[in-house]
């Protein structure tokens, strides 16, 4: 395994609020070459079977080597642990595992539960790397947390938090995002692949997404549209005054 992390930066995704990270990382997988090359098992993720392309498997935190011009690994669970001392166990489990491999970089992603509708999903960073800081800087994609967030629960913050703790370079990019549960954001997950792609340089084409979001929200107006339609006119064939 050592072989494979060394000198990686490697994006850890996991399920949170307005399914972002995993709405990235599931679009990333769908449209780069990947192999997924190791599996990491948990007593204290949830006591389910999971369907994956119709073959059940337990869930697992999977290791995906991404081919891009710099080494890169996604780090992707299927589900966050049940419990407080679950998440701490994994995410020591997770460090310890990338510590030995010599990786250059943690990445972290997550969202920002926000109620209600926002015109432009804000994007923020953090990194205990000076020159990562720098680089997310200089490319503007992201303003600097501070004052915007006071607790980040969850993986997302667990792993950042305990990279640093052991030496290791994290940096942390988060999105705002509808924080109803069950709510799956892709707005969000959009400007999270923006911000994965520019800042790690994964040649995804935002434009491409975005013209694609638009024939969506197009369509599935013109769906809604024709549905009311159709429901007025029942409603006017039934109606005897």
């Amino acid at each position: 395994m050592e072989n494979n992390l060394q000198g990686s930066r490697v994006i850890i995704a996991f399920p949170g609020i307005g399914s972002v990270s995993v709405l990235a990382a599931n679009y990333i997988l769908k449209n780069m070459k990947h192999k997924v090359f190791a599996s990491l098992y948990s007593d204290d993720l949830p006591a389910v079977l999971l369907n994956d392309m119709n073959d059940f498997r337990l869930p697992a935190v999977r290791l995906i080597r991404l081919e891009t011009k710099e080494k890169v690994v996604l780090c992707y669970g299927d589900s966050q642990p049940n419990t407080d001392p679950g998440a701490y166990k994994l995410s020591r489990e997770i460090i310890a595992t990338l510590k030995e491999s010599g990786v250059k970089e943690v990445v972290t992603l997550g969202g920002i539960g926000i109620k209600g509708e926002r015109r432009k999903t804000s994007s923020y960073y953090m990194s205990n790397s000076k020159e990562s800081a720098e680089k997310l800087e200089k490319l503007k994609v992201a303003d600097k947390l501070s004052e915007r967030v006071n607790v980040i629960f969850g993986m997302t913050g667990l792993i950042y938090g305990m990279a640093s703790k052991e030496g290791l370079n994290a940096s942390m990019l988060l999105v705002e995002a509808n924080g109803s549960p069950g709510y799956m954001d892709t707005s969000a997950s959009t400007r999270m692949i923006e911000l994965l792609s520019s800042y790690m340089d994964l040649g995804i084409n935002i434009k491409e997404i975005q013209t694609n979001k638009k024939k969506e929200k197009k369509a599935k107006y013109s769906v809604e549209k024709r549905g009311r339609t159709e429901e007025d006119n029942r409603f006017k064939e039934h109606y005897l005054g």
